[in-house]
């Protein structure tokens, strides 16, 4: 994988902002099995979530008002529009399909084949009893929701409410970008997922889902190493990604995140122990609005060959980040980040500090996921993992 195929996947104006900040290198040998030997564990896993969801919703579906219903319904369908463009873009520039397919190595081809499943699946959301807000998705392309959550919101006859729209655009993202796939795919992966899944588990009813026995090194390679590490990578990649495709759809992604802020302060006052993963998420998501960006991590090894990994990345932050000093020097910033031509400084700040923000929030999301990481004179050395969940959004 080269720079050149990283930038073109990485959108919007993140693209002539971080373009040169992260190189790619890998020795991976071609898996010419792999798109037949991942379509039928897909399929097997998909299968299997189907039984579970029927197991998980036994008795606990929920009836709401028929303006509730729709109120909801509305929502998903908006919401899903919004994933499934993104994801048909990111499947389309990737070279998915086609000639293009040949000329792309191993690792790239397997990030397609994830795309070629998952958006193809057909979504459907579902309301399950639930005094307390809680989400989840299903690898087949269900969501659930807990009557809690769809109460707190007051239905109205038109316009969307961005913060319900950023809960199902989150769990949507779990769906299209393979995440709900890879974590069903083993036993460490998915408790972590059932632990703590948004606002807390849906209850008793994460108990009923059935351990999957797939092989992750055979059937699943796209997070290598960090295995493990999935389900919290994950949540900071689709929050990342609720709040990017908010933004584009011209909507106020702050609400989604003063949403989360203030569940987890409910969350720290109920559980009184170190942070959840909820509250970790909402610190790094404070970088999002930042008017200043300090980085103890100055770049990320993502891999390495001396630990046999057959894929590895080096990201620079520290460059990046620098590019806060230029803001109010519009001649510098027009020479560092000179985007397309005639572009108004403002529009040009703009851009630069949205993308820098996401930058620095990409570096505490992978810092958290990683805490027993070693940084080794300000890198931050991890095991390989799908870069590319958080590249997509910046």
């Amino acid at each position: 994988m080269n720079m050149r195929w990283v930038r073109r996947l990485a959108a919007g104006a993140a693209a002539a902002t971080v373009g040169g900040c992260i190189s790619i290198s890998s020795t991976a040998t071609d898996d010419f099995d792999f798109e037949e030997r991942f379509g039928k564990a897909s399929a097997e896993i998909v299968e299997r979530s189907t039984k579970a969801e029927e197991a998980a919703t036994l008795g606990q579906s929920a009836r709401l008002a028929p303006e509730a219903a729709a109120y909801l319904q509305r929502h998903f369908t908006k919401a899903d529009e919004l994933v499934s463009a993104h994801a048909e873009r990111l499947h389309k520039a990737s070279g998915a399909g086609g000639f293009g397919r040949m000329f792309l190595d191993p690792y790239s081809r397997r990030r397609m084949a994830v795309l070629d499943f998952t958006t193809k699946l057909k979504t459907r959301v579902v309301v399950v009893e639930g005094a307390n807000a809680a989400a989840t998705a299903f690898p087949h392309g269900l969501v659930l929701v807990s009557r809690a959550t769809v109460q707190g919101f007051r239905p109205e006859p038109e316009g969307f409410d961005a913060v319900l729209l950023g809960v199902l655009v989150h769990e949507l993202i779990h769906v299209r970008d393979g995440h709900a796939l890879e974590q069903w795919s083993t036993a460490d992966s998915r408790r972590a997922w059932a632990s703590d899944k948004f606002l807390g588990a849906l209850g008793d009813m994460t108990v009923l889902i059935p351990f999957l026995s797939v092989k992750y090194d055979k059937q699943y390679p796209l997070t290598f190493g960090a295995a493990k590490q999935l389900p919290e990578l994950s949540e900071y990649a689709a929050d990342l990604g609720a709040v990017s495709l908010l933004q584009q759809a011209g909507m106020d992604g702050a609400r989604y995140v003063a949403f989360l802020r203030e569940a987890s302060e409910r969350d720290a006052g109920a559980r009184g122990r170190r942070p959840s993963l909820l509250q970790q998420r909402v610190g790094c998501l404070r970088l999002l609005s930042a008017t200043r960006l300090e980085a103890p991590v100055k770049g990320m090894l993502i891999g390495s060959p001396d630990s046999g990994d057959k894929m590895w990345q080096t990201v620079d932050l520290e460059d990046q980040l620098g590019a806060m000093a230029l803001l109010d020097a519009p001649q510098q910033l027009a020479e560092k980040y000179p985007g397309r031509p005639g572009m108004p400084h403002a529009e040009r700040r703009a851009a630069v500090l949205d993308a820098t923000r996401k930058v620095a929030y990409t570096g505490c999301a992978i810092r958290q996921a990683f805490p027993n990481a070693p940084l080794r004179d300000g890198v931050l050395v991890t095991p390989t993992f799908d870069l590319l969940m958080f590249l997509q959004y910046l």
